[in-house]
């Protein structure tokens, strides 16, 4: 299961939501997904952001993120 949340900053954000076992998607108010057939595609002009393990990643407009 993901969480998906609002989040304009996302180094505020790590602060708040790490460590985190279960993922959390961080979407800025210029940035998007796009869903079909399992596949995650970040959209928009801004990256999005994963937190999951400790680990931030994350990824550019047009990338296709994945969950886990």
């Amino acid at each position: 299961m993901t969480d998906i949340f609002w989040c304009i900053e996302a180094q505020g954000c790590q602060l708040l939501f790490l460590p985190s076992y279960v993922p959390i998607i961080a979407l800025s108010e210029k940035s998007g997904l796009y869903v079909q057939d399992n596949v995650v595609l970040a959209v928009g002009f801004e990256p999005v952001v994963v937190f999951h393990h400790d680990v931030l990643r994350i990824f550019p407009p047009s990338s296709v993120v994945p969950i886990e």
